[in-house]
């Protein structure tokens, strides 16, 4: 489906462009697949915008396979889309270690495994993909946080997740060895975590303010909540293990960002469900971080990744995943 026939049968609606005006805003070629909806939606409210949580997340297996979960599905979908079709290979319910299936936010891939973060068990889960089905890993609960939001493996530490925690009451990203499930390092933070991108020698940690309530609220109850975007940026040692990294600056900017990466020309993606866009940053050799170009992406976009210069954003309106080409740096700086 492409964009034009997507905005036409939702009534022409725009995206809420409330960036600067010395931002620049593009809109490429956007390719639209449709994920299956459930008939039991499970509603949030993102300061007044009311949305249900269905296609949560997105990670590349390759040019065209990629596994999607769906938040109250608590399922994972392994699949493929070329020339406009969309075909699911196999689904796997999204589990705990005992069994039972839960509901989770984001992933990220390594080779043909995957992990997921268990948002209301604070956990991780981890898959691998063998002979087209999706199998069960195993999970990391090292401790009783809940809300975890985002994980990623760290770039060349096999046995490092990096652990991103959105909970009132945990508000902090963690290192931590899923081998042993022992906490390497341990952030607190002033907003709750949401994900993390590496780029060259810094982590960088996206967080929000406290805007956002399960259940459908009235507008006003939730419009007064002031709603800001963080990213705090770390220095990253050799040694992780030893090095504990170094907070270099942070960063504020405006709507409610969920998952980030790295594209390979070192600028960074972060899906801002809030304002319906992807923004996109330059990061500075210093570590410093500056939104550079925005993308409209429609439906409240959440989970985002980026692989063989193609970006994927799964869009929670309607349970579906976009997919377009990687912005090119000549084009824009």
């Amino acid at each position: 489906m492409s964009l034009d026939a997507y905005r036409a049968e939702r009534g022409g609606k725009t995206y809420r462009d409330l960036s600067k005006p010395s931002v620049r805003a593009r809109t490429p070629t956007v390719e639209i697949y449709r994920f299956p909806k459930i008939s039991s939606p499970h509603y949030a409210t993102v300061k007044d915008r009311t949305r249900n949580s269905g296609l949560t997340s997105v990670t590349f297996l390759g040019r065209d396979r990629f596994v999607c979960c769906d938040f109250n599905e608590k399922r994972a979908y392994f699949a493929e889309a070329k020339r406009g079709e969309l075909r699911i290979i196999d689904s796997h319910p999204t589990v705990v270690s005992g069994g039972d299936a839960v509901q989770t936010d984001l992933i990220d891939s390594r080779d043909n495994e995957f992990v997921v973060s268990n948002f209301y068990q604070g956990s991780a889960s981890c898959y691998r993909i063998n002979q087209n089905k999706i199998e069960f890993l195993g999970e990391v609960n090292h401790n009783r946080y809940t809300n975890l939001h985002g994980v990623r493996y760290v770039p060349n530490q096999p046995s490092l997740l990096w652990m991103c925690f959105c909970g009132k009451g945990n508000k902090c990203h963690q290192l931590v060895d899923r081998e042993t499930g022992c906490v390497v390092h341990h952030f607190n933070t002033n907003q709750q975590c949401q994900d993390v991108a590496f780029s060259g020698r810094f982590a960088v940690v996206f967080a929000r303010t406290n805007h956002v309530a399960q259940g459908e609220l009235q507008a006003t109850r939730r419009a007064s909540k002031e709603m800001f975007a963080t990213a705090y940026i770390y220095a990253l040692g050799e040694n992780l293990y030893r090095e504990r990294p170094k907070l270099i600056s942070v960063w504020h900017g405006e709507g409610h960002i969920d998952g980030v990466k790295t594209s390979d020309d070192g600028r960074i993606y972060a899906a801002n469900q809030y304002l319906d866009r992807v923004d996109v940053f330059d990061l500075s050799s210093e570590g410093q971080l500056s939104l550079s170009e925005i993308i409209p992406v429609e439906g409240m976009p959440h989970g985002l990744d980026i692989a063989g210069g193609k970006v994927a954003v799964t869009c929670y309106e309607e349970s579906t995943l976009m997919i377009f080409p990687e912005l090119v740096m000549s084009e824009s700086h």
